[in-house]
C-alpha cells in the first residue's frame, strides 16, 4: 500500500493535482476554466455533486463514506457546475474507489508565550507544572478574575531550549524577549504523522493528512460552540471577552471555520494545548459537549491535563500536549505525538477505550480501558509506548533498537525501542478477572508485551508476553488456575476498589472486523458542526 500525505490546495496559483483520466469523465479535461482556477476533471454524473452516497443511490464501492463518483474525479462538486476545479471545489487528491480513503486537515496553535493565567509568580511555578520553573506572573491579563499571565524572559533561543526540561523545548523560540512555543507537530517531531500514514497502508485503508496552516494560540480549545464557552468551564468566555480566537478559550468550530473544512469528506484535528478546560475546579465544572441531536460528542471526562479530546464518532478532534510538554516536561516524541492523533482519530472511526466499534451508549461498544488484553493505541495502557513486540514469546523484554533494521517487521523503532504504532489486529482471549488461569496464554499469535496489575497489587505494573501462560497472581509461578486480581487499577482507581469482571478482547482492523470503522458521518448527527 503506497503512504499518502498531501499538501493543502486552496488557490487557484497553486500546482494542479494529477488529472483523472479522461475515460472517467463526459468531456474534454480543460487546463483552467473562465475564472482561471485548475480544472481536474468534468462530469455530468450527478454523484459528483455534494451529495453523499448515504443519502442518494450514488455508488461507494469500499464504503468509506465517499462516492466513487468522487473518488474517481480526484473532487466534489460543490458548486455543481459540472466540473471539478481547484478553487470552487473540494479536492480528494490520490482518492482510491477499491480502498477506504480518509481525508484529515490539521491545524495547529501558533508561537505564544507560556500563557498560563495568574495573579502572583507562585501561581505560575507551582500551579501548572514542574517545567514552568523560572516563570513570571508579567504577562497581560488573559482570563477572567487574573491579572497577569506566566512568561519566561530570553535574550535568545538558547535562553529558552536550553531551560528545564529541555527536551520539552523543541522548537521554542525567543520572540519579543519572551520565550514562545509552537504546537506545530512537524516543528516537535517531524514525520510522526507520516508513521500514522503507514499504519494504516499497512492495513489497506489510505490516510491522506493535509497539513493546514497556524492558528492564533489559545490556552483553552473546546469542542463546545462558540457561544457556549464560560469561565467557569473553558476559563473565557464572550461574556468576559477571553473567549474567540487568538483569546484564552476558542471553539474548534471558529477554528474551523476559518479554514472552510467540507464536512463532506474531511476530519478536521487541532493541535492544541489544553482541551476543554484547564484547571481541575474548571474541569469539574464542565459539561460533555453535545451533538446537534442533543447526545454526547464524546464519554472522556473532562480532566485539567488530558491529551485530546475527539467525537465519537465524527469528523473532529483535538490532540491537546500542553500539559505534558510545556507542564510537566516530556518530551514531545514522534510516538507521542503520532500515536496521540492516531487515537483520536480512532474515536473518530468509532473506536472506544476498550474496543468495540459504535456510537456512544449502543451495546456494541467497550469503554473498559487499561486492559491488559487490548493491544490498540486506543487503551490507555498502550497509548503512549506503542504496542511492543517481546524478544520471544517467553522473554517479556523490549526489544532495543537502533534502526528499524532491528525490529521485527512490521514493527518500527521509537527512541531506541522497537514498537508499532496499531489498533488491535487480533482479539486476544477474554479474561474473567474472578477466574484468571495463569497455565493457558491469550492466544496472541505475535509475542508482544502486556502489562497489568497483579493480585499482589505491585507497582510498577508487571509485564508477560502475549503468547506464553501469565503470572496473574505475582508468585513468581504460572501454575494456579483460579486467580482474582484487579488487572486495570493502578492509575484510575486503586486496586481492588472496583469489582472484578470480564475484559473481551477486542479486533479493531477492517477488513478483518465487520463493521469496522464508522464512517458516513455525512448524513449523522455525529458529524454535524
Amino acid at each position: 500500500m503506497r503512504w499518502l500525505v498531501l499538501v493543502v490546495l486552496v488557490a487557484c496559483d497553486h500546482t494542479p493535482h494529477d488529472a483523472v483520466d479522461a475515460s472517467t469523465a463526459d468531456a474534454p479535461i480543460d487546463t483552467v476554466n473562465d475564472a482561471g482556477c485548475p480544472v481536474l476533471a468534468r462530469s455530468s454524473d450527478p454523484c459528483l455533486g455534494a451529495t453523499p452516497a448515504c443519502m442518494m443511490t450514488c455508488a461507494d464501492t469500499d464504503q468509506d463514506g465517499l462516492n466513487d463518483a468522487w473518488e474517481l474525479a480526484g473532487g466534489i462538486d460543490l458548486d455543481h457546475d459540472g466540473a471539478i476545479d481547484a478553487c470552487h471545489d473540494v479536492l480528494l487528491s490520490g482518492a482510491d474507489v477499491a480502498h477506504p480513503d480518509i481525508f484529515v486537515i490539521y491545524d495547529w496553535l501558533d508561537y505564544a508565550p507560556a500563557g498560563d493565567a495568574c495573579n502572583v509568580t507562585a501561581d505560575c511555578t507551582s500551579s501548572w507544572g514542574s517545567s514552568h520553573a523560572g516563570e513570571t506572573c508579567t504577562g497581560p491579563a488573559v482570563a477572567a478574575s487574573y491579572t497577569g499571565s506566566c512568561e519566561f524572559a530570553c535574550t535568545t533561543d538558547a535562553d529558552c531550549t536550553g531551560r528545564a526540561n529541555p527536551g520539552s523545548r523543541i522548537g521554542d523560540r525567543c520572540i519579543a524577549s519572551t520565550c514562545q512555543h509552537t504546537h506545530d507537530p512537524e516543528a516537535l517531531a517531524p514525520g510522526a504523522l507520516a508513521e500514522v500514514v503507514a499504519a494504516f497502508a499497512l492495513h489497506g485503508t489510505n490516510l491522506h493528512v493535509v497539513r493546514g496552516h497556524a492558528v492564533p494560540h489559545s490556552q483553552v480549545v473546546s469542542m463546545r460552540g462558540p457561544t457556549e464557552l464560560t469561565d467557569a468551564c473553558e476559563g473565557g468566555s464572550p461574556s468576559s471577552g477571553t473567549a474567540g480566537v487568538g483569546k484564552y478559550a476558542a471553539s474548534l468550530y471558529d477554528l474551523k471555520a476559518l479554514h472552510a473544512v467540507d464536512r463532506l469528506a474531511y476530519h478536521y484535528v487541532v493541535f492544541a494545548h489544553y482541551v476543554a478546560c484547564d484547571t481541575t475546579a474548571h474541569c469539574d465544572a464542565c459539561p460533555y459537549p453535545m451533538n446537534a441531536d442533543g447526545t454526547a460528542k464524546a464519554t472522556t471526562p473532562n480532566i485539567g491535563g488530558t491529551t485530546g479530546l475527539a467525537e465519537l464518532p465524527g469528523n473532529d478532534a483535538i490532540v491537546s500536549l500542553g500539559a505534558r510538554v510545556q507542564g510537566f516536561g516530556y518530551a514531545p516524541t514522534v510516538l507521542t505525538i503520532a500515536s496521540t492523533f492516531m487515537h483520536e482519530l480512532g474515536h473518530n472511526l468509532g473506536l472506544h477505550h476498550g474496543g468495540g466499534v459504535g456510537v456512544i451508549g449502543t451495546p456494541t461498544v467497550d469503554d473498559t480501558n487499561w486492559k491488559p488484553n487490548y493491544l490498540s493505541v486506543m487503551n490507555y495502557r498502550y497509548e503512549f509506548t506503542g504496542v511492543e513486540p517481546a524478544r520471544a514469546a517467553d522473554d517479556p523484554r523490549a526489544i532495543p533498537c537502533t534502526t528499524a533494521a532491528d525490529c521485527p517487521s512490521p514493527n518500527r523503532c521509537f527512541g531506541g525501542g522497537c514498537a508499532r504504532l496499531d489498533y488491535s489486529e487480533e482479539a486476544l482471549r477474554t479474561l474473567d478477572e474472578r477466574h484468571l488461569d495463569e497455565t493457558v496464554t491469550l492466544g496472541a499469535t505475535q509475542p508482544d508485551l502486556i502489562t497489568f496489575t497483579d493480585a499482589q497489587c505491585d507497582i510498577p505494573a508487571s509485564t508477560a508476553t502475549s503468547a506464553a501462560p501469565v503470572d496473574w497472581d505475582g508468585d513468581g509461578q504460572t501454575t494456579s488456575t483460579d486467580v482474582t486480581a484487579d488487572l486495570t487499577s493502578g492509575v484510575d482507581h486503586a486496586c481492588g476498589s472496583e469489582a472484578p469482571m470480564p475484559l473481551i478482547g477486542e479486533l479493531d482492523w477492517p477488513p478483518s472486523q465487520p463493521g469496522a470503522f464508522l464512517y458516513g458521518e455525512q448524513c449523522s448527527s455525529w458529524g454535524a458542526d
